[in-house]
């Protein structure tokens, strides 16, 4: 084999290898409101692109039982986008976190996103972390 092909392979190896080595998981601390009883909103998972490329991305919202409520799978996002998870109803589901998997955990992110109603209107983050 010449030596420039024996370089060019070498080269797509390492550049494959550091394609799944830059790959993260992304986990938020669950989300807990003081008094779950009165507590009434809406909550997604939102999965933000900050680089100058394309990536590719999932993210699942998790309730309180550990059971997946919502998700979506192999989104493809463009630069500087979000793309969410749908909504779902704080009762009955309990939701309490995400789980995103991104190309790499320095240009994008995932937060667990709650907008609450009852007893303050607002919004609370949650940034997930690998």
């Amino acid at each position: 084999m010449k030596p420039s092909r024996i370089l060019l392979l070498a080269l797509s190896l390492m550049s494959v290898w550091t394609a799944a080595v830059d790959a993260a998981g992304l986990r938020s601390a669950p989300f807990a409101p003081v008094d779950t009883a009165s507590a009434d909103g809406f909550a997604h998972c939102a999965v933000t692109n900050g680089s100058g490329t394309p990536g590719t991305v999932s993210a699942n919202l998790y309730g309180a039982d550990g059971s997946l409520l919502l998700g979506i799978s192999n989104v493809s996002l463009a630069p500087h986008a979000t793309t969410t998870t749908d909504y779902t109803d704080y009762h009955p589901s309990l939701p309490t976190h995400c789980e995103c998997l991104v190309p790499n955990a320095t240009t994008f992110r995932c937060s667990f996103v709650f907008e609450g109603i009852n007893p303050t209107p607002g919004f609370i983050v949650i940034p997930a972390t690998p």
